[in-house]
């Protein structure tokens, strides 16, 4: 089970200029994840159908801080209370907000692989923030947009875990895009051009290592 990270637990801001915001972004919450055990076909599954009736975007979002880690569901306040007592979900204010000088970031392909399989080890304030926001297709599919966030205040430390993740073949930056650029569009939880894959119930797993 991931352990509470209180320290996520920050004011966000907005920014602008990315595609495909989800409808009414007011209207959507972040909850903390207390039974991330919870999260399993069955659950996803369902996540699909509310979102292909609805239009609606989900989000699952790992966050890790040193050595403790959370799991983050962003989800429309309509259809999060059918999710709650499953996932123990309590409400929490926005994490987001960061120096963006401090801050690597990347779209990631999804390829339905365990990225955090031999992770690097995090110092006790750096974060890695993995954010899979989901979209249900026809064919039981789910649209996936994946972007990740590395926050280091030390510049050499930081470039040397850029290298590393950067070695694994799920990372990319595509479009090249600043870091102010993927970073704002993780805060809005929006789709971009030609980065989002269709991805399977199953592959989610395996991205989140549930």
């Amino acid at each position: 089970m991931l352990v509470v990270a209180l320290s996520f637990v920050l004011a966000a801001k907005s920014m602008r200029d990315f595609e495909e915001i989800p409808e009414e972004i007011e209207k959507y919450n972040s909850y903390l994840v207390r039974l991330p055990q919870q999260v399993n076909k069955k659950l996803l599954d369902s996540i699909y159908e509310d979102s292909l009736s609805s239009g609606l975007a989900f989000s699952f979002e790992r966050l890790i801080k040193g050595e403790k880690g959370a799991l983050v569901f962003y989800a429309p306040a309509i259809l999060a209370p059918k999710y709650q007592e499953v996932l123990g979900l309590v409400e929490i204010e926005e994490y987001t907000n960061c120096d963006m000088n401090l801050v690597s970031s990347w779209e990631a392909l999804g390829k339905g692989k365990n990225y955090f399989k031999k992770f690097p080890k995090l110092d006790e304030l750096e974060q890695f923030w993995w954010q899979l926001i989901l979209l249900g297709r026809k064919e039981n599919m789910f649209q996936v947009q994946i972007r990740a966030v590395l926050i280091s205040q030390d510049p050499l430390r930081r470039r040397k875990l850029t290298e590393v993740l950067e070695e694994r073949d799920q990372l990319n930056k595509l479009p090249k895009a600043s870091n102010t650029q993927t970073v704002g569009a993780y805060q809005k939880r929006s789709f971009t051009k030609d980065t989002s894959s269709l991805l399977a119930s199953k592959d989610i797993l395996h991205l989140l290592t549930i």
